[in-house]
């Protein structure tokens, strides 16, 4: 088992903020936001391994703080879970 937390703040300018995923027919989106006063960032994760099975999720949330514009805040959530052939 695996758990980890993070966090970080970024005193950057600009923002910008990508969804896309690995599979071509998904749709993503490309978002920039300028003037910024700072990016905070935290994370959460965990992985579990079980025999065949491995299981692993992550959530993070950024909050931009801009004074020309509203608080933003993104949250992402994924989980991943895959059943192997033979047990490593």
């Amino acid at each position: 088992m695996h758990l980890g937390i993070g966090y970080s703040y970024r005193a950057d300018d600009t923002a910008t903020y990508e969804l896309a995923s690995d599979h071509p027919l998904d749709p993503s989106w490309k978002h920039t936001l300028s003037d910024v006063d700072g990016i905070s960032l935290i994370g959460l994760e965990a992985a579990l391994k079980l025999g065949y099975l491995s299981v692993q999720t992550e959530w993070v949330v950024a909050d931009v703080g801009s004074p020309s514009a509203m608080t933003c805040t993104v949250t992402v959530w994924r989980s991943f879970a895959a059943r192997f052939q033979f047990a490593f």
